[in-house]
C-alpha cells in the first residue's frame, strides 16, 4: 500500500503557532508523506493539470487554516487572496473523489458569520441559542436600537460582537 500524503494549508504564523513542524517530524516517522499547498504548488499542478499532464504528486487528505483569508475574501477586494482560493477550491474540485477535505471551505466560511452562524444552531432542536439581534448602519440612523431590542425580548446585560466571527 501506498504511503498517504497529507497536504497542508497555514500562513506563516499558524504554521508556527500551532508548532505543525513537530506534526511534520511525526508523519515522516510514520512514513507518512505531506506537502505544502502553497501558490506555487497550486500553479504547477493547474498547469500540469489544464495540459493533461499531471506529474505533481495530489494530496489524499487535506488540512488547513485559511480562516483568515476566507474572512478577507469576504469583506477585503483583496484579489490576491481571492485568486490563491479560486486556485485551492479548483484543485479540491478537480480532484474531490480522491481528496479529503477536512473541514471544507464552504462550511468553514458560513461560521465566519455570526448572523448564518446563530441561524444555524437556532434550527437544532435541543440547543438553546440566546436571542440576538444585528445593529446595522440603518438601524443606528433611525435610532431604533432599543425598539430591536424590545422586539426581541433582550434585557441589559447584553454582549456585542462584530458579525464577522474571526476578529478581524
Amino acid at each position: 500500500m501506498e504511503s498517504p500524503i497529507i497536504g497542508y494549508c497555514f500562513s506563516h504564523e499558524k504554521f508556527l503557532s500551532l508548532n505543525f513542524e513537530q506534526f511534520l517530524i511525526l508523519c515522516k516517522k510514520a512514513n507518512i508523506k505531506t506537502l505544502e499547498i502553497n501558490d506555487e504548488y497550486l500553479n504547477t499542478v493547474s498547469q500540469q493539470q489544464q495540459q493533461h499532464q499531471l506529474s505533481s504528486p495530489l494530496p489524499n487528505i487535506i488540512i488547513h487554516k485559511l480562516t483568515d483569508m476566507l474572512s478577507r475574501e469576504l469583506v477585503d477586494d483583496d484579489k490576491t487572496v481571492h485568486l490563491f482560493l479560486e486556485k485551492f477550491r479548483n484543485l479540491i474540485k478537480r480532484n474531490e473523489s480522491t481528496i479529503l477535505m477536512i473541514d471544507n471551505l464552504e462550511s468553514v466560511t458560513k461560521l465566519l458569520n455570526r448572523q448564518i452562524q446563530y441561524t444555524l444552531l437556532n434550527e437544532i432542536e435541543d440547543l438553546y441559542v440566546p436571542p440576538f439581534i444585528s445593529i446595522t448602519d440603518e438601524s443606528i440612523a433611525h435610532k431604533n436600537i432599543q425598539q430591536l431590542l424590545t422586539n426581541h425580548n433582550i434585557q441589559y446585560p447584553v454582549i456585542c460582537k462584530p458579525i464577522r466571527a474571526h476578529g478581524m
